[in-house]
């Protein structure tokens, strides 16, 4: 079922809704079917075995069913676009393998990943992804620091020898100066 068609038909609700829109919606659903068939919270938890405060929390819209409790649920109620809308909203596709699944969490929005491999790989990749980065940063900022000092230097040379010929070969910069070092020519008198 495309989710085009399933919103035309008002039974579905876009991906990643809000938990209290889903939750709201399937009350109002599960109660509204309820009252079709005649069930009672009572009778409800007879045929199903789910608690009867567990029912109460789903038909108000506080609590939305996981994929048993909403199978079971469905079937009680001869209603199985409940369970399809539940299943619809769990559907999920793995960012790391491209792999459709079905996601069973407890949060409805939590996992994102078809299998602990799948976790396991985007972890490594945001580690490896984080470490680059920090390199990167650090070579950006030693790069800058690099180009900061040279710059000192270069303005210390310039304002010391504004000639452009370094004089004094004890400088403690000469070894990184920017100035060639002048040659003294003898004088023989």
């Amino acid at each position: 079922m495309s989710a085009e068609a399933s919103v035309e038909r008002g039974t579905t609700t876009p991906p990643r809704t809000p938990r209290k829109v889903v939750s709201s919606w399937y009350g109002a659903s599960l109660a509204r079917r309820m009252t079709e068939r005649r069930m009672t919270v009572q009778g409800l938890h007879e045929v199903t075995g789910i608690s009867h405060s567990y029912l109460i929390d789903l038909r108000k819209g506080r609590a939305i069913p996981r994929l048993a409790v909403s199978a079971l649920i469905a079937e009680a109620l001869e209603s199985e676009g409940l369970h399809q809308h539940i299943l619809d909203l769990r559907r999920r596709v793995c960012p790391v393998c491209d792999r459709r699944f079905v996601s069973d969490h407890r949060a409805l929005n939590r996992q994102t990943f078809c299998s602990v491999t799948c976790a396991s790989t985007a972890r490594q990749r945001d580690k490896i992804y984080r470490a680059t980065e920090r390199r990167r940063g650090l070579a950006q900022l030693r790069a800058y620091r690099l180009e900061m000092y040279q710059g000192a230097v270069d303005a210390h040379c310039h304002s010391c020898e504004p000639s452009g010929l370094c004089r004094t070969e004890t400088c403690a910069l000469r070894s990184v100066s920017p100035l060639p070092l002048a040659e003294e020519r003898l004088r023989v008198a």
